[in-house]
């Protein structure tokens, strides 16, 4: 902080916890850096109502998900959507999802 010197930069440092601060700033900013390399996270979501959804768990239709996606079926005619088995390469399963 080469604006503040002297006594007054004591005086905030011991008013306030200035280092764990820019230490917290300091993480914060190389976890948003990584972020920012990895691969996006999807969310698909599918309105249903009382078609036949077994396409989803189908690899000759569907060859993969990608690893940060989650899968919502939104029942809209009542009910509970027979959800089939699906998972994600990050291991994660489809949901149902009621209106």
């Amino acid at each position: 902080m080469p604006e503040i010197a002297g006594p007054h930069l004591d005086g905030i440092k011991a008013a306030w916890p200035l280092a764990q601060a820019l230490e917290r700033y300091e993480r914060t900013a190389q976890h948003l850096d990584s972020q920012r390399h990895s691969s996006m996270s999807v969310d698909l979501v599918l309105p249903h109502c009382r078609e036949d959804l077994s396409w989803l768990a189908d690899r000759d239709k569907v060859e993969f998900w990608p690893d940060r996606m989650r899968i919502f079926v939104y029942e809209k005619c009542g009910g509970v959507a027979a959800v089939p088995n699906v998972t994600t390469r990050g291991g994660r399963r489809a949901a149902g999802v009621r209106a």
